[in-house]
């Protein structure tokens, strides 16, 4: 609370942006080409929400109940170290914040993320 109180944040109640977020798989990794592991993953009838190339990764997103099955899935096509291998909270849509607002942001997500307790912020903004 102290972090949000002094760093111009505002606290609502528990789960109250959560119809904001997609609860999700996510697995990265090197290697593999989108479009090899996605052909593979069909071939093996493992259904995705999407496979895409994020900055030289291949990243596939799922389901969260698929976790352990395409985790497998990936290791039998080859994928042996995973970048990223977790559940995340993605958002449904992106907002823009004036630069004050996005400093003033920043701030407190770094405030955030500094604190013992925190383990991970999920967030809707486009950092630019």
């Amino acid at each position: 609370r102290a972090a949000f109180g002094k760093n111009g944040g505002n606290m609502g109640v528990s789960g109250s942006v959560a119809y904001m977020f997609e609860y999700t798989a996510v697995f990265g990794f090197e290697g593999k080409s989108v479009d090899d592991t996605l052909e593979e993953l069909m071939e093996k009838d493992v259904d995705v929400r999407d496979v895409i190339d994020e900055n030289g990764l291949t990243i596939v997103y799922a389901e969260p109940d698929q976790f352990a099955q395409v985790q497998d899935a990936l290791r039998e096509i080859g994928i042996d170290t995973f970048k990223v291998a977790e559940f995340e909270m993605l958002p449904q849509s992106d907002i823009e914040l004036s630069k004050e607002d996005q400093e003033q942001f920043e701030t407190l997500v770094e405030v955030l993320e500094d604190l013992d307790d925190v383990q991970n912020v999920f967030h809707n903004v486009d950092l630019k």
